[in-house]
């Protein structure tokens, strides 16, 4: 802004809307990535039931299924060099969770979640 002010002043004033537009995109990315930052995606598993919630600070969306029937699926990409999907599905529908994580990340948290998905049926005396 130092050097916009000094240039407007030395008569070159019609940078000022050009500095300013600058400044609104640079405000807005930040304030993206700054949202974006606040995503949560929580996978729930209790019982017979999972329950997949995901918003911006707080759950805005939620997904139930029955764990019975779910399934964990690692999909691998289609096209060298992008990442994987990690989706739960289970009778028709499908949520895809961790969107946001690393490749390595999202394996472990597959493993975890097949862990979690086998001892609760093993407490519940079902069959995965």
């Amino acid at each position: 802004m130092v050097i916009v002010i000094s240039f407007a002043s030395l008569g070159f004033w019609p940078i000022l809307p050009f500095a300013g537009a600058e400044l609104a995109l640079l405000g807005a990315a930040l304030y993206l990535c700054q949202s974006r930052g606040h995503y949560v995606e929580v996978i729930s598993v209790k019982g017979n039931s999972v329950a997949v919630e995901k918003g911006r600070g707080a759950p805005q969306e939620r997904w139930d299924f029955e764990r019975a029937w779910l399934q964990v699926k690692l999909q691998s990409a289609r096209i060298n060099g992008h990442p994987s999907r990690l989706v739960l599905r289970s009778h028709g529908r499908q949520v895809s969770v961790g969107d946001f994580l690393v490749e390595e990340e999202r394996r472990r948290v597959a493993q975890e979640l097949q862990r979690a998905l086998g001892a609760a049926g093993a407490r519940a005396g079902g069959v995965r």
